[in-house]
């Protein structure tokens, strides 16, 4: 599930990436009805705020990992570091 969330936020921004730079190289043209190149800017920054956005597929694949690391990392810490008392 996890390499799921990390491929829509991916997809999401390569897609804004790749709309973007064809209106920047077709300009104005881009802008007209005949060219799709409009729709798909406006439905790819429409993707970026819909739910769930990026951020929260960031936040939820990364969750996991960190709750992993920060589990271990209590695991090795001195006793003195963990805030227990002899």
């Amino acid at each position: 599930m996890l390499r799921v969330l990390e491929s829509k936020a991916s997809a999401g921004d390569v897609a804004i990436a790749v709309t973007s730079a064809a209106m920047r190289v077709c300009g104005g043209a881009a802008f007209s009805k005949h060219l799709a190149i409009e729709r798909l800017f406006r439905d790819a920054h429409a993707g970026a705020v819909m739910a769930p956005t990026g951020d929260v597929l960031r936040d939820s694949s990364a969750k996991p990992f960190w709750e992993y690391r920060c589990s271990e990392r209590e695991s090795t810490a001195p006793v003195a570091a963990r805030g227990k008392r002899d």
